[in-house]
């Protein structure tokens, strides 16, 4: 069977054009999803196949330097992620401001 595919495969990168780059092309960027997800996803036991316990964590940090291979993965894959990332951290720091004590004393009455 492997022979066959093999074949297939030979015949059809001569016949039909740019098939061999674009097949290249997908080879890397199944490689790079790969190496994204083995640092984002649990691969066994009983939570095979979903986010890490500190996923949230490692996407918000991002910008530290043990974290530049991964961030670098990531926006080969999804560019423009890491500036989404850091909308969503000010976003949630704007919330929890506007949520705090500090915030809301401005606007009580002083009686």
């Amino acid at each position: 069977m492997a022979a066959l595919r093999a074949n297939i495969d030979e015949i059809a990168k001569r016949d039909v054009p740019l098939l061999r780059e674009v097949d290249k092309n997908f080879v890397d960027k199944l490689q790079a999803f790969k190496d994204v997800t083995r640092d984002l996803i649990y691969k066994q036991g009983d939570v095979k196949d979903e986010f890490r316990s500190n996923f949230e964590s490692i996407i918000s940090n991002l910008n530290t330097p043990n974290r530049k291979a991964l961030k670098d993965r990531l926006e080969e894959l999804v560019p423009g992620v890491t500036r989404r990332v850091e909308a969503v951290k000010n976003l949630r720091q704007i919330d929890s401001f506007v949520s705090s004590k500090e915030f809301s004393k401005g606007f009580t009455s002083p009686m």
